[in-house]
C-alpha cells in the first residue's frame, strides 16, 4: 500500500527519554499523511506552563524521493499557534496544575502548499512511479514565560489528523532536562518569550 512508504519519523532538537504508546505506533504506521487533509492536521503540545513555544518553533518537515530522483521534495512547515484554540477533554487528563497546552496546526498557505505535494505524490502513484518518504515532527527552539521548576521537566506532543477523529499520542515523557545534557548551554539560559 501507498501509506507504507512513508516512514514516520520524530524529528527534534528535543530527543532522548521520550516513549510513544504502542497503539500511537500502531496509527503512526497506519498514517499516510499524503491522504490526510493539511488543513484538519493539529499538533498539541503539553508542557510546563514557562516553557513557551515561539513562532518558528514547532516543525512539520515532509519528504520525497521517487525511484530515479527525479523528484526530490524537501519542504519544511512552521506550524503556527491556533489562538482560541479548545482544548478537548482528552488533553486534559492527566494534565497537571502548572503545566499548559498549546494547539498548532498549519497555515492556509502551507495547507495549500502541501496539498500540492500530495497531488505529486499521488500523479507518481496513478502513473506506477514507486517513491519514498518521510514524515516528522519536532521542536526546534523553546523560550521562557516564567520560572522553570527543578527536577524532571516533561513534554508531551499529539496529533489530530482529522477532526473527525480523536488526538493520539506522538511522544509522551520527553524530559526536556535530560535530553539537553550534552548539549551547550541549560534552560535557565533559554531566550524569553516575547
Amino acid at each position: 500500500m501507498f501509506k507504507n512508504l512513508f516512514v514516520i519519523t520524530l524529528i527534534s532538537m528535543l530527543s532522548g527519554c521520550a516513549s510513544m504508546p504502542l497503539p500511537s505506533m500502531y496509527k503512526l504506521y497506519r498514517l499516510s499523511p499524503m491522504e490526510a487533509d493539511p488543513a484538519q492536521i493539529k499538533i498539541a503540545i503539553r508542557a510546563h506552563q514557562a516553557i513557551g513555544i515561539p513562532h518558528g518553533a514547532a516543525r512539520m518537515e515532509v519528504k520525497y524521493e521517487n525511484h530515479d530522483k527525479s523528484k526530490i521534495i524537501e519542504d519544511i512547515y512552521f506550524i503556527e499557534i491556533t489562538q482560541n484554540a479548545a482544548v478537548p477533554a482528552e488533553l486534559k487528563d492527566d494534565k497537571a496544575a502548572d503545566e499548559a497546552i498549546t494547539i498548532l496546526q498549519l497555515t492556509e498557505q502551507d495547507a495549500e502548499s502541501m496539498r500540492k505535494i500530495q497531488a505529486q505524490v499521488k500523479a507518481d502513484k496513478k502513473a506506477g512511479i514507486k517513491g519514498m518518504g518521510s514524515f516528522g515532527l519536532g521542536l526546534h527552539g523553546t523560550c521562557l514565560q516564567g520560572t522553570l521548576p527543578e527536577g524532571s521537566l516533561y513534554v508531551d506532543i499529539f496529533m489530530q489528523t482529522s477532526d473527525e477523529d480523536s488526538y493520539f499520542i506522538f511522544t509522551e515523557n520527553l524530559d526536556i532536562r535530560e535530553s539537553q545534557k550534552g548539549w551547550e548551554g541549560d534552560l535557565s539560559k533559554w531566550p524569553e518569550c516575547e
